[in-house]
């Protein structure tokens, strides 16, 4: 009883970690894509 618990709470962990790494990917590609068109536009 206590190791699925134990699981349970490492597997929340771990979705958690996912969900933020994927959101700081999309971020990191939307600052990129406005960066690259800010850079296109002065030129």
């Amino acid at each position: 009883m206590i190791t699925d618990t134990g699981i349970f709470l490492y597997s929340g962990v771990f979705f958690d970690y996912l969900i933020t790494c994927f959101i700081v990917k999309i971020n990191l590609v939307k600052n990129f894509k406005i960066k690259r068109k800010n850079t296109l536009v002065k030129k």
